[in-house]
């Protein structure tokens, strides 16, 4: 109840302003708006209240890894679509540069969401990848060693603890709440799996962009990337 209030408020005392805001300044035909967030929340489904940064375990379960991805652009983007694909908050700089028609840059990575939000085709599914440590942003050194990294797909989740070079695997269809370890069962996909992971956490490490490749997402794009509010000049 208490989550739900919440809840409640922020769309009372936030999104209701910014919707009436976008009104009085007639800029609600020309804006886009995301609303997306970091990571989700623990409900003492497993006796804790919160996420990884505010208790000492590293964790990557759906309740936490799950977070709202809300796209609102009237005229350009059809109201009530839902897509059940998996999708990466990875994903929101792609669309947001294909809605301005802006080229994305190769080493820029994620996809544009826009095949799946208006049907044109050409979305290519994959795996999510997931990584955290012990204490999250709080983590002091010692925290931060402990590192755990995921790969998810629609059916399977692997979860590899990796200072203590441990795996467990889930069924997430038949186990959503991922209560049963079945790595000795399935080491097929436990080998598959961890063989993705492996190479996405090699391939991720910080790689230095060329200012060629920068310059040509377009001058002043790069600062609005983390930026949840667009206004689209010549939109209606």
């Amino acid at each position: 109840a208490l989550y739900d209030g919440e809840i409640r408020r922020l769309d009372q005392l936030f999104f209701k302003r910014l919707r009436e805001t976008l009104q009085a300044l007639a800029l609600d035909r020309n804006t886009l708006v995301i609303v997306s967030a970091d990571h989700g929340e623990e409900l003492a489904e497993r006796g804790l209240v919160g996420h990884v940064s505010t208790y000492r375990e590293g964790r990557l379960y759906d309740e936490v890894i799950r977070i709202p991805l809300l796209l609102w652009f009237p005229g350009v983007i059809k109201k009530g679509v839902v897509i059940d694909d998996l999708v990466q908050n990875i994903d929101i700089v792609p669309t947001v540069l294909d809605l301005l028609d802006l080229r994305k840059p190769v080493a820029l990575p994620g996809q544009s969401l826009m095949p799946l939000i208006d049907g044109r085709g050409g979305w290519r599914q994959r795996p999510v990848f997931l990584e955290t440590s012990a204490g999250g942003y709080t983590a002091n050194q010692e925290q931060y060693k402990r590192r755990y990294r995921a790969v998810r797909t629609e059916r399977w989740k692997l979860v590899h603890s990796v200072s203590e070079e441990e795996f467990a695997l889930y069924d997430l269809a038949t186990d959503p709440h991922e209560m049963e370890d079945v790595e000795s069962e399935f080491p097929a996909v436990v080998d598959s799996l961890r063989t993705q992971l492996h190479r996405w956490s090699f391939a991720s490490q910080p790689q230095q962009v060329g200012a060629r490749e920068a310059a040509g997402v377009g001058e002043g794009v790069l600062s609005s990337f983390f930026l949840l509010l667009f206004d689209v000049p010549g939109q209606s």
